[in-house]
């Protein structure tokens, strides 16, 4: 089978926030587990969390995708994943390094053949394509380093 420059296989770990999926490079994913209500609580006031001896800094899904911050909505339970640095990127060019990233769900890893956007990319900061998943629905598969960035300079 021939496949089009604008299809990859990649590994995803699958993520919902505000009940849509999302796909975020498993490469990028170093830990992810659940948060308890007084976890949550600290992770609001300090804004940081402790992994494994590092304070990292916590952003959340819902606020980089200008998701709606529903408190209210019967899931007082939260999921956290560490993202680490692109390792395919170069050294000079990855960015930040690791930091937390509050999500609703964390449905697991999947091999995902993610299509680009093609010429709409330019339009959709912090997203680097398209998959559909095993039920048939579509997530969009994000860059999570663009994502904040369009929030530090939302001009660009």
């Amino acid at each position: 089978m021939i496949l089009p420059a604008a299809l990859a296989l990649v590994d995803c770990v699958l993520v919902s926030s505000d009940d849509q999926v999302f796909g975020i490079r498993s490469a990028r994913v170093a830990d992810h587990h659940s948060l308890e209500p007084p976890e949550l609580a600290n992770i609001s006031s300090t804004s940081t969390i402790d992994w494994k001896g590092q304070q990292l800094p916590v952003l959340s899904l819902r606020r980089l995708l200008s998701q709606a911050e529903d408190e209210a909505d019967g899931q007082p339970e939260r999921n956290l994943i560490v993202c680490q640095p692109d390792p395919n990127r170069p050294a000079r060019s990855r960015g930040r390094d690791r930091f937390a990233l509050i999500v609703d769900s964390v449905y697991g890893k999947q091999e995902t053949l993610v299509r680009g956007l093609g010429r709409h990319a330019a339009r959709w900061l912090g997203v680097s394509g398209a998959t559909e998943l095993l039920d048939g629905n579509v997530a969009l598969v994000l860059d999570v380093e663009h994502l904040i960035e369009a929030q530090v300079n939302p001009e660009r």
